[in-house]
């Protein structure tokens, strides 16, 4: 498990179960984990997300 650095928060959001499979998809589809999939979404709207929060923290422990 990789420690999270205490300047970061947990955001949560309810969600069908059909949405949660779609979200889970498409990140799988893209080979990449749902908080990454989420965060590069939510970049495209605008809020601004630097290249180091969009990093895979699965492969990042791999180092």
């Amino acid at each position: 498990m990789i420690p999270t650095p205490h300047h970061e928060q947990t955001v949560q959001i309810k969600v069908s179960p059909e949405l949660k499979k779609a979200i889970r998809r498409n990140a799988l589809e893209r080979d990449e984990t749902v908080r990454t999939f989420i965060l590069k979404a939510l970049r495209e709207r605008g809020v601004a997300i630097s290249d180091d929060e969009l990093v895979d923290r699965r492969k990042a422990a791999g180092r």
